[in-house]
C-alpha cells in the first residue's frame, strides 16, 4: 500500500472556514447529513475538531484515503447510483481505513464493519466457505440497503450515522430519554444518551467530510489531487466463475501474483470457489484482458478443459443483478 508523505500537513486545516466558498462547501456538507450549518460553531464540534488535530487524525484519515485508491471508485459509483449521500464513503474511511480484512474486537468485519447477525440481515453469506462482509462489492451494496432501511426508520441522515454504530434499539432509547432527535441535544456529555464512542463516531464522520470536501485547504496544501480520486476508469472488474475454480488458477490466468488476488478476494476463505452456483472473484481492471484472453487461450486453443465458459461481469452489469 502506498501512502502520501504527511509529516508536515498543516494543522490549520479546518481551523477555521474564514472564506465565503469555505463556508458554503461546509453548509452544504453539513445539510448532507441533514445537521444544521450552524453546528459547526458548536461547543461540541469546535473541540472536537481540536482533539482531532492535537491527535494529528487528519494524517491518518488522509492516509486510510490514499491507501484506499482501489476501491474508492467502486464505493463511490455504488453510492452515487443508490441515492444516499456522497458523505457516507467516509463512514467507510472511518469504520476501516478501506481495508477489507479490517476487524474489530467485537468481530466486526470488513470495510463496512458488518457484525455477523447485522451481515445476514441484510443478505451476506457469512460460513466457512465464504464471508462476504470481506467482500467490497458485495459488503457495499449491503450497506447501502442497511443504510436505506436505517433512514426509512428514522427520516435524518446523522441518526442513521449514529444508528449504524451504536444500533436502532439503543438510539431510540436515546431519543425517548431525551425527548428529541436534535443532534446538540444528544451529544450532550453530561445527559450521555448515546454512548462515548457514538458521540465520537458521528462528529467524525463529519469532521473528515468536511476535510475532504475543503477545496481551497487541500490545493493550498498540496493534496489537490485527492479531489479526483475516483473518478475516471473502473479499478476492479467482477468475473463469474464456476464452483471449484481455485484462486490460483484465476491468478494464473489473469498473470497475477496469488497474494494480489487474495487481496482483492479475502472474502474466499479457503481460496477455492465452493460448491453451488456460478461466484463473483475480483481482479485489478487492468488484468481484464489479459485474463480474458488467456481464458480464451485455455478454453479453445490445444488445452481441453473440463471447466465451463468463465464469464466477466464489469461492474455496472453486477450493479444491475
Amino acid at each position: 500500500m502506498r501512502y502520501i508523505a504527511l509529516l508536515f500537513f498543516p494543522l490549520f486545516l479546518l481551523g477555521a472556514f474564514d472564506t465565503p466558498n469555505r463556508t458554503i462547501v461546509a453548509g452544504a456538507v453539513l445539510e448532507g447529513f441533514d445537521v444544521n450549518p450552524s453546528f459547526i460553531n458548536h461547543e461540541y464540534f469546535i473541540s472536537f475538531q481540536d482533539e482531532m488535530r492535537a491527535g494529528l487524525r487528519d494524517r491518518i484519515f488522509l492516509k486510510g484515503y490514499e491507501g484506499g485508491e482501489r476501491f474508492i471508485p467502486l464505493l463511490k459509483e455504488l453510492i452515487k447510483e443508490s441515492g444516499i449521500p456522497q458523505e457516507f464513503l467516509y463512514l467507510a474511511l472511518v469504520e476501516s481505513n478501506f481495508s477489507t480484512r479490517a476487524q474489530s474486537i467485537k468481530k466486526a468485519m470488513g470495510i463496512w464493519q458488518f457484525m455477523p447477525k447485522t451481515a445476514k440481515m441484510v443478505g451476506l453469506r457469512v460460513d466457512t466457505h465464504i464471508d462476504e462482509r470481506l467482500d467490497p462489492v458485495r459488503s457495499t451494496q449491503a450497506a447501502i440497503t442497511y443504510l436505506k432501511q436505517l433512514y426509512a426508520s428514522f427520516g435524518k441522515w446523522y441518526l442513521v450515522a449514529i444508528a449504524y454504530n451504536c444500533g436502532e434499539g439503543r438510539l431510540r432509547q436515546a431519543i425517548e430519554q431525551a425527548n428529541s432527535d436534535e443532534l446538540e441535544v444528544l451529544l450532550d456529555p453530561q445527559k450521555a444518551y448515546i454512548p462515548p464512542e457514538s458521540r465520537n463516531y458521528i462528529r467524525k464522520i463529519l469532521y473528515v467530510s468536511l476535510l475532504l470536501n475543503d477545496i481551497e485547504t487541500l490545493k493550498e496544501s498540496s493534496y489537490e489531487y485527492l479531489l479526483n480520486r475516483g473518478i475516471g476508469s473502473p479499478s476492479i472488474a467482477s468475473i463469474e466463475v464456476s464452483q471449484g475454480k481455485t484462486l490460483a488458477q484465476i491468478a494464473h490466468s489473469a498473470e497475477i501474483s496469488l497474494s494480489t488476488l487474495r487481496h482483492f478476494n479475502p472474502h474466499i476463505k479457503r481460496g477455492v470457489i465452493p460448491k453451488g452456483k456460478h461466484y463473483l472473484v475480483h481482479i485489478p481492471y487492468e488484468y481484464l484482458s489479459t485474463y480474458r484472453s488467456n481464458e480464451y487461450a485455455r478454453m479453445y486453443g490445444k488445452t481441453k478443459s473440463t471447466h465451463k465458459t468463465t464469464q466477466v461481469h464489469f461492474l455496472d452489469e453486477e450493479r444491475s443483478r
